[in-house]
């Protein structure tokens, strides 16, 4: 079944829920179209004006609440006490120290497609010859920066919303940097463009076809996801949204590794990142 916002997106599973209307069937708990889901919780608000006294962490009377989970300021605004310090050292005095161009390689595809072996190449190549370069890559960052995000739709676009800011970073710093995400929307893919800039951002789109990524299956997860293991994995029972125009498009039942990684550094040079 497709994206109804993209009918080109990827999904496995023909019962994935975006246009069933049964879908909630699938949590008893979902008090969207039951309303009687409150019965199931006898503390509930809706009739006990008191419940929230069993709370004291509770957001209704509590506007400091929000601090309990770093995740909500994600899209709050700047507030304007705070004042951009600018500094003498400008991206471009970083950048010619190093003979190159800060830029972001953002490699996109399917779990399995090839992205991190692709990137990982290009920038062992990147290294012998001797530009500076960082790799990100999505299973990595989880350990770390995104250990407290989950797959579901928010936590996807918090985690990409996360790794653009700190690309945009080492951008500045004048490093070729390497983000290999599946990163399935195309919405956050644009959204991380706008933050790093798009004179800065490359789109490499890893085109590999579903039925390939699952016979590969590097790390066993599409087997979990489809026995019903692993629930919201991209491309089963959540859609995969291809690029419309990425910058570069690499078809790996075509090339081989190697290839892509010279087709990525041709276009690197010819851009002008490579000096």
């Amino acid at each position: 079944m497709n994206n109804p916002d993209n009918p080109k997106s990827i999904i496995y599973n023909p019962k994935f829920s975006l246009n069933n209307s049964t879908s909630n069937i699938q949590n008893p708990k979902s008090s969207l179209n039951n309303p009687t889901s409150n019965i199931q919780n006898p503390k509930s608000s809706l009739n006990n004006p008191t419940s929230n006294i069993q709370n004291p962490k509770s957001s209704l009377n509590n506007p400091t609440s929000n601090i309990q989970n770093p995740k909500s300021f994600s899209n709050n605004p700047t507030p304007n006490y705070l004042i951009w310090h600018s500094h003498k050292v400008k991206k471009e005095d970083r950048e010619r120290i190093k003979n190159q161009k800060g830029c972001v390689l953002w490699f996109t595809g399917l779990s399995g497609s090839g992205k991190s072996t692709i990137a990982n190449e290009v920038e062992y190549s990147l290294n012998k010859q001797g530009y500076h370069t960082y790799l990100l890559d999505g299973d990595n960052l989880r350990h770390g920066l995104n250990k407290d995000l989950g797959f579901s739709y928010e936590d996807r676009v918090e985690n990409i919303r996360r790794v653009a800011e700190v690309a945009k970073l080492f951008v500045d710093a004048g490093i070729i940097v390497l983000v290999a995400f599946i990163s399935p929307f195309l919405k956050e893919r644009e959204k991380a463009k706008e933050i790093i800039g798009k004179e800065n951002f490359i789109e490499i789109f890893i085109d590999t076809p579903l039925g390939e990524c699952i016979k590969r299956d590097p790390k066993g997860l599409y087997k979990k996801a489809l026995n019903g293991e692993i629930s919201e994995f991209t491309g089963i029972d959540s859609p995969y949204e291809p690029p419309e125009n990425p910058d570069i498009h690499i078809k790996t039942m075509e090339k081989s590794v190697e290839q892509a990684s010279e087709t990525i550094l041709l276009f690197l040079k010819e851009k002008g990142f490579l000096r």
